[in-house]
């Protein structure tokens, strides 16, 4: 996800990313080591987006790309102020329901033609 930086992309880290059931919140809490900055910001999106899910991160990601956004650039601004993603989200969702109001619009247009 470019929201949530992987390893490489956070810090400029060499260690592989987890993998897809692993996670590095649960060692480092564990361990008792400080979490990383990713791992504070993955569990802070939850609280600025009440939706959050895995879904949801990719389609951020695939709305982030489209607009020109390379996934390095969205890990590094969701890093520095995580409300990014909200901000993303938000844009994603007026993008979302003007495409469905034009949609409808089409579709009235049609019926109202066909009649």
């Amino acid at each position: 996800m470019a929201a949530v930086p992987t390893d490489q992309e956070f810090a400029g880290t060499t260690r592989p990313a987890p993998g897809p059931k692993e996670t590095r919140t649960i060692p480092a809490i564990r361990s008792g080591k400080p979490p990383s900055a990713r791992a504070r910001c993955t569990a802070h999106l939850p609280q600025l987006i009440a939706d959050w899910s895995p879904e949801l991160d990719a389609k951020l990601t695939g709305y982030g790309t489209a607009q020109g956004l390379s996934r390095e650039e969205m890990a590094q601004a969701t890093l520095q102020n995580p409300a990014f993603v909200k901000l993303l989200h938000k844009a994603h969702q007026h993008d979302d329901t003007v495409r469905k109001k034009n949609t409808q619009q089409t579709f009235d247009a049609a019926q109202a033609a066909a009649r």
